[in-house]
């Protein structure tokens, strides 16, 4: 074996270890993995990164790729951040995008961010703004400095912080009357110590911390931090241009923010030390140097220094003008016309203040017309970037691309290959036209892939009547392994049946005969989406495959049509060595109907249990047997009981107990159903409560015992005289309640929802502006549209920011105890995502589309919780009347209760 071969060979088996640990039940594992993959940095590692987050079921993972992809900022991981930022179902993931878009230190994501910032929803200017901090791009200082004056007025504390955080980056001498401003405010003190911290990276003087000292000085962490920021002011009020200078020359590698301190300097000591750098060898420095000046005479500097430029240095010289975004610089690019040479288009591009006229000059021009087929795909990969950037401002950018369509489809001036990269750039940019669909068929190879990747964003009828329904394996014999893979894809991404079910089989025949492992891939993609019948014996086929990714999507496309015949099936993989594989396993076995997958299950998690995330697995996703069966609830005992030998400090085991007990309630309701109460005092209090409440006898156990138990001592006022504490009646009502809304609002109704569209309920916390550190009152109440119903004193602000914390950290998942921790966070569920709002059409819990009732009993469950709050320290409750009060206005919430959640 060559040596070649075996070096392909060794990292064939990385890339298969790897695989096995991507969607691995134990995150660290995972991450892992993914970091492993991204520091291979290649082009390769970044399609894989992105494969893997289409494919993962893991939100962390989503969010791991999206911090790990930077490592090779290449066009295909600029082009997926781009894309991840603009959508907006998932507002988070559209956030850690933009993030890692600031990571990338490319210049087009900076251009992409400024034209991103200009027509971004609200709920992500102030991610956008952080990127364009962290790339030092200055271009957008104007609207900057008037975006903060008018947030602050606003209170827009987010927007505000971060801004403010991004002009310290930017080096903003002209922010720092506001930032001052900012620092002196007393409300929100994590953005005044913002302020004080970009001052310090901005300030020359420390006057301005002379004046602010007070502000801090009570405050042992603040003021920590302000002397941190004074002394910085200090260190660099001390620095002169010409010690910025020398370590410049004489140190190879600095931070890129070291070359804005120079706009802090007046013009004419710029320009004396631009001069000093003006020979041959010190060029490249006096080019990086201009590259961030943003002086008006900028332009005239370039003009001058242009004699130094050779064909050495030219290279560096247009990059320096690429920086920047002044059409004045168009005429000093003039003299470096060349449509060969990339640097100059780039330069020339991102100068321009419109794609339009750039489009005349180059790609529509003789002289695009005149050069090779080679040199016409890289003008429009570079214009590709160019229309990506553009591509926030949807006018522009449409009308740009129906230019180019009209040339496309015309045909003349673009090379066989440069048509089919026109072809594909349109897919990629998401444009759709029904003139382009004539080269599907196309007799040239490239032109006919290109337009099958058009086709893979479009998913037109037109694919659908001329391509499906002809059978493209056999009319176009010379269609390779991609071609069949882009059809495949094309077919997953229409959202109607490609086939009738009698064609099904035939079609799986013919495009399962010596297929590769990746169509076999797709096609299994393919039967997870459309679930036609004739499947088991092709699924069953190639679940012997030996190749970790098709394993995987077999027990996809298996789990798709929730047959718990199959459960044997599938088991067969929980044992897995791919960690991978045994993960999505266990998952589809949980997905499945029936007690054998449920049986197969337990006898997995007795032996695997102590197996990172799989207990936390199975505790968050089984569904109780609907059968009288104790196996399940003496299984889950017997582990209990052995870790709580063996291994006391088990980090899973709170959890596994919790779950013990909910098996042992669940089995116990059967055998409750059939038996009657031999207590009379006991059933004469159920048929009571039913009477009142009639939703009463579809409570679980556990929240019949809570009611019954505050009702047994309410019952019985013998139990207590005139001078004792009658706490416990009151405090068994509001657990029975809270029980209640745990059983039947939370895991009913909330947590599910939770766990399948997580970033919905976070979408709702951006818009409402609940993310912010300090949520203003008035606006959270403007915003529900609740001014009818409370004031900005009653709505509890408060509560609703910690939960908003929880969702959008993801603890709610795992630790809803911890998050909905009383009545009053409740109240904020059914506020925020139980009712329609302006950050809602529709709400989020599906409960009754009653809006007074839902409010009604959001309000009682405050005030419930403000009586039960002293009580359960050291209030006393002696008088009998009061309890019973306090009874009436439960019974109410119950009454409500029953009309919301049991309609």
């Amino acid at each position: 074996m060559s040596a070649i071969a075996k070096t392909q060979g060794k990292k064939l088996d990385y890339l298969s270890e790897l695989r096995s640990l991507y969607h691995s039940l134990d995150t660290e594992e995972r991450f892992k993995s993914i970091n492993q993959l991204a520091l291979e940095k290649n082009s390769d590692s970044t399609r894989e990164l992105i494969h893997i987050f289409n494919e993962c079921g893991w939100r962390e993972t989503k969010f791991q790729i999206l911090k790990s992809i930077v490592a090779n900022p290449d066009l295909r991981c600029l082009e997926f951040l781009c894309a991840q930022a603009q959508q907006t179902e998932d507002i988070p993931l559209a956030e850690a995008a933009l993030q890692a878009l600031g990571e990338t230190k490319s210049i087009w994501a900076a251009r992409f961010l400024s034209e991103f910032y200009k027509f971004a929803p609200e709920t992500l200017k102030p991610a956008c703004v952080l990127a364009l901090g962290k790339l030092s791009d200055r271009r957008l200082l104007p609207e900057f400095l008037q975006d903060l004056d008018r947030a602050f007025k606003l209170q827009q504390t987010l927007l505000v912080k971060n801004l403010v955080l991004a002009l310290g980056e930017l080096k903003a001498q002209a922010a720092i009357p506001m930032l001052v401003t900012i620092a002196k405010n007393k409300n929100f003190r994590d953005v005044a110590l913002s302020a004080v911290v970009s001052l310090g990276k901005i300030a020359k003087n420390t006057k301005v911390f002379n004046e602010l000292e007070s502000y801090f000085k009570n405050d042992s962490f603040e003021y920590q931090i302000f002397n941190a920021a004074k002394s910085q002011c200090q260190f660099r009020s001390d620095w002169k241009l010409e010690d910025y200078l020398n370590k410049i020359i004489t140190q190879g590698a600095f931070h890129p923010a070291l070359l804005l301190e120079f706009n802090s300097f007046p013009v004419a000591d710029v320009k004396a030390a631009l001069d000093m750098l003006a020979e041959d060898e010190l060029s490249p420095m006096l080019f990086q140097i201009l590259a961030k000046i943003e002086f008006p005479e900028v332009v005239a500097w370039y003009k001058e220094y242009s004699h130094l430029v050779n064909e050495k240095n030219q290279e560096e010289f247009l990059l320096s003008v690429s920086a920047h975004a002044k059409t004045d610089l168009l005429q000093v690019l003039e003299k470096y016309a060349d449509i060969k040479n990339k640097y100059f288009i780039k330069a020339h591009l991102l100068n321009s203040a419109n794609p339009e006229p750039e489009l005349k000059k180059f790609i529509l021009s003789d002289d695009f017309k005149n050069v090779s087929e080679t040199e016409q795909i890289q003008i429009l990969n570079d214009f590709y970037y160019y229309l990506l950037a553009y591509k926030p401002n949807e006018k522009l950018f449409n009308q740009c691309l129906k230019t180019l369509e009209a040339f496309t489809v015309e045909g003349k001036n673009l090379k066989p290959k440069a048509l089919g990269r026109m072809i594909r750039l349109f897919g990629q940019l998401g444009y759709s036209s029904p003139k382009l669909n004539q080269f599907v068929f196309s007799k040239h190879t490239d032109q006919r892939k290109s337009c099958l990747v058009y086709f893979e964003s479009q998913a037109q009828s037109y694919f659908w009547t001329e391509a499906t329904q002809t059978p493209v394996f056999t009319k176009n014999p010379d269609f390779e392994e991609d071609d069949i893979n882009a059809v495949l894809k094309i077919l997953i991404n229409g959202k109607e049946n490609p086939f009738t079910e009698s064609k099904w089989s035939d079609f799986l025949k013919t495009a399962a005969q010596d297929k590769s492992e990746s169509t076999q891939i797709w096609f299994l993609k393919l039967i997870a989406q459309f679930k036609p019948v004739a499947y088991k014996e092709y699924l069953l086929k190639l679940a012997k495959s030996p190749n970790y990714i098709v394993q995987f999507h077999v027990i996809v496309a298996l789990k798709s049509f929730g047959d718990e015949t199959l459960s044997d099936q599938i088991a067969v993989f929980l044992n897995s060595r791919s960690k991978s594989i045994s993960g999505r396993a266990l998952d589809a076995m949980l997905s499945l109907p029936g007690n054998r997958a449920k049986r197969l299950v337990f006898e997995y998690f007795a032996e695997n249990y102590n197996t990172p995330g799989v207990a936390e697995k199975i505790v968050r996703s089984f569904k109780p047997p609907e059968n009288d069966t104790d196996y399940f609830a003496v299984q889950a005992t017997k582990i209990v009981e052995q870790l709580e030998q063996r291994e006391p400090d088990f980090h899973a085991l709170p959890l596994l107990r919790e779950f013990k007990d909910q098996l042992a309630l669940h089995q116990k309701s059967f055998s409750k159903a059939k038996t009657v109460p031999t207590d009379a005092d006991i059933l004469a209090i159920d048929h009571e409560i039913e009477k009142l409440v009639p939703s009463y006898k579809h409570f679980d156990e556990a929240s019949k015992a809570a009611l019954r138990s505050a009702e047994v001592t309410f019952k019985h006022p013998e139990l207590f005289d005139a001078f004792v504490d009658k706490s416990s009646v009151v405090l068994g009502y509001s657990k029975a309640i809270d029980i209640v809304l745990e059983k039947q609002l939370g895991r009913k109704i909330l947590f599910p929802k939770l766990e399948s569209k997580l970033n919905e309920f976070q979408n709702v916390v951006h818009s409402l502006t609940l993310n912010e550190d300090y949520p203003q009152g008035e606006k959270v109440l403007k915003l529900l549209q609740l001014e009818k119903h409370f004031s900005v004193q009653s709505l509890p602000v408060h509560k609703m920011g910690l939960v908003a914390q929880g969702i959008m950290n993801s603890k709610i998942i795992n630790e809803h105890f911890k998050i909905l921790d009383g009545l009053r966070a409740w109240s904020v569920m059914l506020l925020v995502f139980a009712r329609k709002s302006s950050a809602l059409t529709k709400p989020l819990l599906s409960v009754i589309d009653d809006e007074p009732s839902v409010v009604l009993l959001a309000k009682k469950l405050m005030w419930l919780q403000d009586v039960r709050n002293p009580i359960a320290h050291r209030q006393t409750v002696v008088e009998h009347k009061d309890v019973e009060q306090i009874r009436e206005e439960v019974f109410q919430i119950l009454k409500l209760m029953h009309k919301i959640l049991f309609y």
